[in-house]
């Protein structure tokens, strides 16, 4: 199968699991999601629509504002190792935030990202 720009970029050839965040998150941009927000977006699938950007390019696209996730057979650890994967590549960033219900960290994807 051939790999990606991104794959390319982060040197390893992406699972199914990894491919799949990576393009959630890539599409939801800048929006940070939770290990457990993601697996049940992935095993359950869904619709999410995407945040409204304000830069005037986007003017043009105004068809792509949501996002259909197909659900997959997938495991929270497979997330957890797909984001801890894709965080160390220095695709996605992490960051740990104080929530009500205790420090959660969120993973969203890097500003930087295989910027050359």
């Amino acid at each position: 199968m051939p790999i990606s720009d991104d794959e390319w970029e982060s040197g390893k050839q992406w699972t199914e699991v990894e491919r799949s965040v990576a393009e959630f998150l890539d599409a939801v941009e800048p929006r940070a999601y939770t290990v457990l927000e993601l697996h049940d977006l992935l095993a359950d699938g869904g619709t999410v629509v995407t945040p409204e950007t304000d830069t005037w390019s986007d003017c043009e696209d105004d068809d792509d504002d949501e996002v259909d996730v197909a659900p997959m057979d997938v495991t929270e650890r497979q997330v957890r190792e797909a984001v801890i994967n894709l965080r160390d590549a220095e695709f996605l960033a992490s960051k740990r935030i104080e929530t009500d219900g205790g420090t959660t960290t969120y993973y969203r994807r890097s500003n930087g990202a295989f910027l050359g």
